[in-house]
């Protein structure tokens, strides 16, 4: 079996063992009809907060500030959520989930890297993920809490 194939079937089997809904915490449903989670925590324990608008078969994940000195995403995602509340006809058969920071300890610390000082985009499970030359990819894919909370959104 090829690197790239074991990296798939492990993703596979991380997504059928969690299931997002079932460990993300529901909060108390928004007034606009939008469902938010907490998606997962980080390294330090801040929360990884999602927003999903719509309940279409159609879905559509926006991720932001993945690297914490990397914010101009969050703001831009909070406008599009607003866009989405203020035009829920263009929600028709779709659903749009939104995280607007996937690295709330680097955002607060503006790093890019998490507290542990892993890049979060290169903690993902892939085909080339030992071939790396710069270690920054974390001890194994999905190490990072992190990386985790988003695979679980992603599968």
């Amino acid at each position: 079996m090829k690197t790239s194939a074991v990296s798939f079937a492990l993703a596979a089997l991380f997504c059928v063992l969690t299931n997002w809904r079932s460990s993300a915490a529901a909060e108390k449903p928004p007034a606009d009809g939008t469902e938010k989670f907490v998606a997962g925590r980080s390294v330090e324990d801040r929360p990884i907060h999602c927003r999903v608008y719509g309940d279409g078969p159609d879905v559509l994940m926006v991720i932001a500030t993945i690297h914490g000195s990397e914010a101009a995403g969050t703001p831009l995602v909070a406008a599009f959520g607003e866009w989405l509340t203020a035009h829920p006809a263009e929600l028709a058969g779709r659903r749009v989930v939104i995280v607007p920071v996937a690295n709330p300890d680097g955002m607060a610390a503006t790093e890019r890297f998490n507290s542990r000082g892993v890049d979060l985009n290169r903690n993902f499970p892939a085909g080339n993920w030992q071939q790396a030359e710069v270690k920054l990819h974390g001890e194994t894919p999905l190490s990072e809490p992190e990386s985790r909370a988003l695979m679980q959104f992603i599968c």
